[in-house]
């Protein structure tokens, strides 16, 4: 039986938590949308390269961040079992300000290479998501309450990502406001996630109960990836999120893209599209995993969002108009909402409770290969046609769902990390 006092921690933890992700991502959203339109306008950067240079920069620079982050989570993983989540946590978000801060400055002064190492910066202490989950598991104690409080997660993970581009957009036009430019957004993130650390050290109190020491190597990330796909149960979820997460970046990347030649949607336009598919993620996470959650294993409902989620996006392809694209969008981002919650239960019910930070660590090493990918071979994949990035988004997440239906197995006790 658990006491009220613990009750009261936990959902007190909850709420923190959920408030510090929503900010953070409302920081990262203000800024990505609009990275590469500030880097192909910005006349410093232009003049000095050649279209086809410009565009392989920016592959890499993009590139550059979850690059760095392969390397960065496990080490933050295993830092947050040893020291605790509240320390990380908090180190983690001041990276991420001190990043936003140095892309600003670089625009100023047209340095490329202070972009770079902002986005490193930003993407090696990047790890406080994979924190946030390891806090969640802290303090979830059954398999259903850690699917519904992911999906919560998951919920101000999508609000912060609504909110966050279409301030951004705003802040970034010159037109609506003299004051407005390319790097008011970077230095409105910097504040904010700046108040958000401040916030985690003063009001976040620790989740961890039994630390534990951990040898931690720099190519962690590297290693755990090799040793994890050892692990029959780790390997078939880890895989799992590797082309799952695949396949989302090539949609999400690209979909503006796809809308723009289609349909000949403006920015305006594809910024209220995405917002809109943003509040209906945070609806499945937020709400619909809640009932759900209650009848359904974390296994089988990640079967079946892999599943309908590819099939959806061959119907996104060939929608021939604008508001059937609407339907079809509502539809997917509703069964797409259901597989990184599910998929975090399964991974934080595969280890014991000192592994936590490490094994989300672990997770995110494999997001970050998946968002590497996608915009490196960006050119390539556009040469086929506009709807290609999103036939590579099909099969992936396909492959995704193949993979786990053959390779995941119910299994009783824990792995040992």
């Amino acid at each position: 039986m658990i006491s009220y006092a613990k009750k009261m921690f936990e959902r007190r933890s909850l709420i923190t938590l959920l408030f510090v992700v929503f900010l953070d991502l409302f920081g990262m959203g203000l800024v990505l949308p609009i990275l590469p339109l500030v880097f192909l306008g910005n006349s410093n950067f232009v003049a000095s390269f050649t279209s086809g240079q410009i565009e392989l920069l920016l592959g890499f620079l993009v590139a550059s961040y979850p690059l760095a982050q392969f390397f960065g989570a496990p080490i933050l993983g295993k830092l947050s079992d040893k020291y605790g989540r509240r320390k990380v946590l908090a180190v983690s978000l001041a990276g991420s300000a001190i990043g936003y801060a140095l892309f600003a400055v670089g625009l100023i002064f047209g340095q490329i290479w202070l972009l770079f190492v902002s986005r490193i910066l930003d993407g090696f202490t990047g790890g406080n998501i994979s924190v946030a989950y390891s806090a969640i598991a802290d303090i979830s104690h059954e398999d259903k309450d850690k699917t519904k409080n992911y999906g919560l997660l998951g919920a101000a993970f999508g609000l912060g990502l609504i909110m966050g581009p279409f301030f951004g957009g705003i802040l970034s036009d010159s037109s609506v406001h003299s004051w407005f430019g390319p790097t008011v957004p970077f230095w409105l993130a910097f504040v904010l996630v700046s108040l958000t650390t401040l916030f985690t050290v003063m009001f976040f109190k620790e989740t961890l109960i039994n630390p534990i020491h951990r040898k931690i190597n720099p190519f962690s990330g590297v290693l755990d990836v090799v040793r994890t796909l050892k692990i029959p149960r780790l390997r078939s979820i880890l895989l799992t999120v590797l082309f799952l997460n695949t396949g989302w970046a090539f949609f999400s990347m690209f979909f503006q893209i796809f809308l723009a030649e289609k349909f000949s949607l403006g920015t305006a336009a594809i910024g209220v599209l995405f917002g809109y598919i943003g509040i209906w993620i945070a609806i499945s996470q937020g709400l619909v995993i809640r009932p759900v959650a209650n009848r359904f294993s974390a296994a089988s409902m990640l079967k079946f969002s892999l599943f309908a989620s590819s099939f959806v996006i061959i119907f996104i392809i060939f929608a021939p108009a604008v508001w059937i694209l609407y339907i079809v969008l509502a539809l997917m981002a509703l069964v797409f909402g259901f597989a990184q919650p599910t998929v975090s239960t399964l991974l934080s019910d595969a280890v014991g409770p000192h592994s936590q930070g490490e094994v989300m660590g672990i997770r995110q090493s494999y997001v970050s290969i998946a968002q590497v990918i996608p915009p490196i071979i960006a050119g390539y994949s556009l040469r086929f046609g506009v709807s290609t990035p999103l036939v590579l988004a099909f099969f992936s997440v396909l492959f995704a769902g193949i993979l786990f239906t053959v390779l995941y197995k119910e299994r009783n006790g824990i792995v040992e990390l």
